[in-house]
């Protein structure tokens, strides 16, 4: 690595973005991880559910559980949208770092470390 580049990465590498980053990873482990009274998700529960619902309504004709339905549709596509934008945060923090390094970085690091 040249000096240059190592002035870049210093000028511009924040490691609160990157703890940032962790914590944004927690909070999608939240979402996604085994609740302590059920072996999954509670994600994965919401959307069985909604499959439920969408049998009875689809293949039965209960259309009261048309709201139902539609109700939880709507809170699950919210949840989404807001762990997909958790993921967007991660990977603009993660493409502020790739930009950084060139096609091809210099070899001084290795001589550097000796």
């Amino acid at each position: 690595m040249t000096k240059e580049e190592l002035e870049a990465l210093v000028e511009n590498v924040e490691a609160a973005a990157l703890l940032e980053a962790v914590e944004q990873i927690d909070a999608l482990r939240s979402d996604l991880a085994a609740g302590e009274t059920s072996p999954r998700a509670e994600i994965h529960s919401k959307l069985m559910t909604l499959r439920d619902l969408a049998v009875d309504v689809v293949n039965h004709g209960m259309a009261g559980q048309a709201t139902a339905f539609f109700e939880l549709a709507n809170e699950l596509d919210d949840q989404v949208f807001e762990m997909l934008d958790t993921l967007e945060r991660i990977q603009d923090t993660l493409r502020n770092l790739t930009i950084l390094y060139r096609d091809n970085p210099s070899d001084e690091d290795s001589e550097e470390q000796d």
